[in-house]
């Protein structure tokens, strides 16, 4: 898996656009935000959140140092969580078209990109939780 992700991580940056600077307590985005682009975490911690209808927050994914957020946002028109930085962070944006044009054309990396997935979903369910 560590492969994978540091390949990943590797083709992903290439076509990064630019990079983010965020403060603890900022959000990266909003449930509702249209996805333009997938986020990479450089430093610093992003966990993905959604805010239940009787109150409680649920921390659906916490990301570190060269982990993807929200990964399933690919396949979204929307984010359906919160993008909630916990301590400053340095985030890479790729933009989605990209994402999805490489995806197309390179199937090495679609490869790799589903090998990803793949080792995400065979995750025990209690750590397992996900978010478009």
């Amino acid at each position: 898996m560590i492969a994978i992700m540091s390949d990943l991580i590797s083709r992903l940056t290439s076509i990064s656009i630019s990079e983010k600077t965020i403060d603890a307590g900022a959000f990266l985005f909003l449930q509702g935000d249209p996805v333009h682009v997938l986020h990479i975490v450089r430093t610093g911690t992003v966990h993905l959140v959604r805010h239940q209808p009787d109150g409680p927050t649920a921390v659906l994914q916490r990301a570190s140092a060269d982990k993807i957020l929200a990964e399933a946002s690919v396949y979204s028109d929307t984010y359906h969580c919160d993008g909630l930085a916990v301590s400053p962070a340095t985030i890479l944006l790729v933009p989605v078209v990209d994402v999805k044009r490489l995806l197309a054309a390179d199937g090495s990396f679609a490869n790799v990109w589903a090998a990803y997935l793949s080792a995400n979903f065979k995750r025990p369910e209690s750590a397992r939780k996900s978010c478009r």
